[in-house]
């Protein structure tokens, strides 16, 4: 059973890190159940993906990323719910999960190479570094701080497209979805952040109303 010493609390905000939308084209499909997970593969060696050592334009990497990390995704989301609610969940299907979530970072990476200018592709890598942190808190004893594990690559984007509202509002909805689970100097340095995501987003009034009231509350 996983061993993971960090409070029910804690693995929550970090799934809500982790669960934040991210791709509109993407729908999500039913998680399905801890009991199926307890089918996991074990820790045997595992075969990469096709994808990991073929050729392919960076669009392709993108996508076939997305699609192995969507039902990672699903997955753990199963593993949170059920940890949140006092049950004991299977080591090895969390170590499952973190593995499929790197698996689906090492794609995105190599989309990266050939396009390292996609601030896109940056906030997904991101995104699935905070996922794959998420998965590895509910195995892992000890402190994980996976908010500073992806910021370079939000950072980075923000760079690459400093007056982009979509690329903004994605990295400000992933910070607010976030942000219980951030430090106080974490919340300082996203705070600016989303603040620009929502002047840059005006027409976008979901944004606006959702940083109201975590600004209000905070």
């Amino acid at each position: 059973m996983a061993r993971s010493l960090l409070p029910a609390a804690v693995v929550s905000g970090l799934a809500c890190l982790a669960l934040a939308p991210l791709r509109p084209d993407v729908t999500p499909r039913s998680p399905g159940t801890l009991a199926a997970l307890a089918d996991a593969p074990s820790d045997e060696p595992r075969s990469r993906p096709a994808t990991i050592t073929a050729a392919g334009n960076a669009e392709r990497m993108f996508k076939a990323a997305s699609d192995l990390s969507a039902s990672a995704t699903e997955d753990l989301q199963v593993l949170v719910k059920a940890k949140t609610e006092g049950q004991r969940i299977s080591e090895v299907a969390a170590r499952y999960v973190e593995a499929r979530l790197r698996d689906a970072i090492d794609l995105q990476r190599l989309g990266l190479r050939q396009l390292p200018t996609s601030s896109a592709g940056h906030v997904a890598l991101g995104h699935l570094q905070i996922g794959r942190c998420a998965a590895k808190a509910l195995f892992t004893e000890g402190a994980v701080d996976c908010v500073q594990e992806a910021m370079p690559e939000f950072l980075l984007a923000l760079e690459l497209s400093p007056v982009s509202a979509a690329t903004h509002s994605g990295v400000a909805s992933i910070l607010m979805a976030g942000w219980p689970a951030m430090n106080e100097a974490q919340r300082a340095d996203a705070r600016p952040i989303i603040e620009r995501a929502v002047k840059l987003s005006r027409g976008d009034k979901a944004l606006k109303e959702q940083w109201a009231v975590i600004s209000g509350a905070s």
